[in-house]
């Protein structure tokens, strides 16, 4: 931990090792208990710190702003991949990170705070660029820096707002696509056999039994279409899931799963995060030998009728648009990145990354016939 002076009338620290977040994670809980709306499963103590614990090459940057010895301000980043030498911060977990955010105190104003911090930031030599992504583009603190604001990969998040009226007949409210495709999957999945669908929490059994079947079959997935599965591979991504699901034990954040199962067999499911009565479908995966059969989305609405009957408040659904989840939700949530130079290597490192060559060689990539691409793939890896 590093305490700098302050022309301010705040104290800020910077910490950047993982030990000293889990010193700071009560006050952490405290401060999001006090932010009110906004704060998201992926600022939470619990999804930093195990996902810093996955990936112990990153370097923690959080920002910490206190009055009085009271923790009214933090800013969980770290330390970017470096271009020209530019000292650059994103927020912690990276591309993991759904949904990018600050955490505030809901009696001070967040837009002054973030623009005090990244004055202390540039003042202190700490930060020359700070690159954000996936802000949800109603977050208030960043109504001063528009210029600076860019779309965003995931383009926006699919999510359903849950209300008393839904709960009398949600079913008929859906678009009839949907309805379509429940009845005719449950239909055909009743026909070979018993069909249970229950959401449970993501206990030891889970973890060791369905969740390992989960990352086989995304493997599986990911292989057949070509796809670079990063995380998948090595196992990295299993072992998040996991630690994640077991510290959500003890922790604020709450995982649960919803589980269709075919005579006993786990045929989909998915790892949802609870935070603050709302809900994020972070992960999910199911047997390709029923791909043709919509279990996804049959997965997906057992789940909102068990949180009507639970008084949930949202479903949100992520980012990375598909057709299936606009016909789940009813809004949207536009994401948006901002690239905030700092300094001039700030600027010119800004300028460098909206030519997006990363983004256009991957999307050229993704055209690629199939066959071609598991071909680049295979020879990448040995």
């Amino acid at each position: 931990m590093l305490q700098f002076n302050s022309e301010y009338n705040y104290s800020f620290k910077l910490y950047q090792t993982r030990q000293s977040l889990e010193l700071l994670s009560d006050e952490w809980r405290a401060l999001i208990g006090r932010a009110g709306a906004g704060v998201t499963p992926f600022q939470t103590p619990e999804w930093c710190i195990t996902w810093l614990e996955m990936n112990p090459d990153a370097k923690p940057c959080i920002v910490a702003v206190y009055q009085n010895a009271r923790l009214i301000f933090l800013a969980p980043l770290m330390q970017a991949r470096s271009i020209f030498g530019v000292k650059t911060l994103c927020f912690l977990s990276g591309a993991d990170c759904a949904y990018g955010n600050i955490i505030c105190d809901g009696e001070t104003d967040a837009g002054q705070l973030f623009e005090d911090m990244s004055n202390w930031l540039q003042d202190e030599g700490v930060c020359d660029l700070l690159r954000l992504d996936n802000i949800a583009a109603h977050m208030p603190w960043i109504a001063s820096h528009k210029n600076h604001l860019g779309k965003s990969d995931l383009a926006y998040s699919s999510l359903l707002t849950l209300n008393d009226s839904l709960k009398q007949d949600y079913f008929s409210t859906l678009h009839k696509l949907v309805r379509r495709d429940v009845r005719h999957s449950t239909r055909q999945l009743e026909r070979m056999g018993e069909l249970t669908i229950e959401v449970v929490e993501c206990d030891q059994y889970w973890r060791e039994e369905v969740l390992p079947q989960l990352i086989e079959w995304k493997m599986s997935w990911l292989k057949s279409s070509g796809r670079w599965g990063g995380g998948m591979f090595n196992g990295s991504m299993m072992r998040f899931l996991s630690n994640l699901a077991k510290n959500c034990e003890t922790g604020g954040l709450g995982a649960r799963s919803s589980v269709v199962k075919l005579n006993g067999k786990v045929i989909t499911a998915n790892l949802v995060l609870v935070h603050d009565r709302s809900i994020y479908g972070y992960f999910s995966s199911f047997d390709p030998a029923l791909k043709k059969v919509s279990l996804g989305t049959l997965r997906d609405i057992r789940l909102v009728e068990w949180m009507l009957n639970e008084d949930y408040t949202a479903f949100d659904l992520l980012g990375h648009p598909e057709a299936y989840k606009d016909r789940i939700a009813n809004q949207k949530t536009t994401l948006v990145n901002l690239a905030m130079p700092l300094t001039r290597r700030g600027k010119l490192a800004a300028f460098w990354a909206r030519i997006k060559l990363r983004n256009r060689a991957k999307q050229v990539f993704l055209r690629l016939p199939d066959p071609l691409r598991r071909t680049i793939i295979s020879l990448l890896r040995r």
